[in-house]
């Protein structure tokens, strides 16, 4: 045992020197005549065989010439031995090196990679920052409750679902050269429908100017302006909230904490007041709405019955057949309904009002013509296009003249 601990240690590459010394260590190659002599020997190779001689002769005084030549056997069969591990070692070597390096420059990739990218992602979100702060929509929510949030993306959720639908089903019908003209139809109605909504959410329907604060002289420039009149006292109405004169058709919005001009009503999947300078958006907005819903449910219900499809599109295309069913059993009425109202120059507030009695005529009922005028603009080519075009301030309004040729008074508490 001791024998072989001190062979151990003095065979190559066993030192302290590292890999020079093991490769140093590995050339040396004994032959195999049993002399004990290396056929290439440093100066590594010399101190080895020497110790190794030294060692042996010591071993041999007791036991004669047959232990030396067993000491210096079993030195070559140890040397052999470790030249084939080290010949295996090297033989794996290059492919552990290789991917030590690869190791090495992907960590120095990620390095150098990483704070380039979060630069980078720091930048585009510094940049759509900036651009949602400036988004008309944005603006108008910031200040908002999240529930307001959640109307408008319901409602986009619902279209997204009704176009992905009609997309699909389109799809399916190009290939059978079927339905070749709906697309452009409804992705025309789909495109106004969101410029309209997005319209009628941001436009601000109008208030009552600082202008019309309570006083003797904003009393006498307007009352001979004003219709409208306390029933009670025959007083012009005065909003205590704002402690301003209200004009013709205004009315305080509970959501808005503030009045409004011509309120038509509050409308909570837009989360914002139809009035006076968006009234249009939101008619548009139905109209638009009502044709690109009714399209693809006749779409998606035409598709089902002639093409063959899916188990999952089928599924989802089902689905999407009962929201547009849905949609459109509930905005065409609702749309029919404003149209008639915009033609009698009626608010949905002053036909609440009118809810019950034998007729619903408005005062300010001047004409189908006029009444779609004032509403949707002068211009006719304009009517169709979610663009601003309503006429006057909305502080007063034409009346329909009385029989004696005067005005009707409308008394509203």
């Amino acid at each position: 045992g001791l024998l072989r601990i001190r062979i151990l240690a003095a065979m190559p590459g066993r030192s302290a020197n590292g890999r020079r010394g093991q490769q140093q260590a590995d050339a040396e190659v004994f032959d195999s005549t049993g002399s004990g002599q290396p056929s290439m020997a440093g100066a590594r190779g010399g101190r080895t065989l020497q110790t190794l001689q030294a060692m042996s002769g010591n071993v041999a005084r007791p036991c004669g010439r047959a232990s030396q030549q067993a000491v210096l056997r079993g030195y070559r069969g140890l040397e052999a031995g470790y030249a084939c591990a080290r010949e295996c070692s090297f033989t794996s070597s290059p492919l552990v090196l290789a991917m030590s390096e690869l190791a090495s420059d992907f960590f120095q990739l990620l390095d150098d990679a990483v704070p380039l990218a979060a630069r980078a992602l720091s930048r585009a979100c510094d940049f759509v920052e900036k651009g949602c702060s400036k988004s008309p929509m944005v603006r108008h929510f910031s200040q908002r409750p999240i529930s307001d949030v959640l109307a408008v993306v319901t409602v986009m959720m619902m279209k997204g679902t009704l176009y992905f639908a009609f997309v699909l089903i389109s799809l399916s019908a190009t290939k059978s050269s079927q339905l070749s003209w709906s697309p452009l139809v409804f992705n025309a109605s789909f495109v106004l429908a969101l410029v309209s909504y997005h319209q009628a959410v941001v436009t601000d329907p109008g208030g009552i100017p600082s202008s019309w604060s309570v006083s003797p002289e904003v009393e006498m420039r307007i009352s001979q302006q004003v219709c409208e009149r306390k029933k009670s006292t025959g007083e012009l109405r005065i909003c205590a909230k704002e402690d301003k004169y209200k004009p013709d058709r205004a009315h305080y919005c509970t959501p808005l904490s503030r009045n409004v001009l011509r309120m038509d009503h509050y409308c909570p999947w837009m989360s914002a007041c139809i009035g006076y300078y968006n009234q249009k958006f939101f008619v548009l907005f139905l109209f638009y709405t009502v044709m690109s819903t009714n399209m693809a449910l006749f779409t998606l219900v035409q598709g089902l019955a002639t093409l063959t499809l899916a188990p999952g599109t089928t599924a989802f295309v089902l689905g999407s057949t009962g929201l547009a069913a849905l949609l459109a059993a509930v905005l065409t009425p609702f749309l029919a309904l404003h149209l008639w109202m915009l033609s009698k120059n009626m608010t949905t507030i002053e036909f609440c009002e009118k809810l019950g009695g034998s007729e619903y005529n408005s005062p300010y009922d001047i004409g189908v013509w006029s009444n779609l005028q004032s509403v949707l603009g002068d211009n006719v080519l304009l009517w169709l296009l979610p663009v601003c075009s309503t006429p006057g301030d909305g502080l007063s309004f034409r009346r329909k003249p009385t029989s004696a040729g005067g005005s009707s008074a409308a008394d509203t508490a």
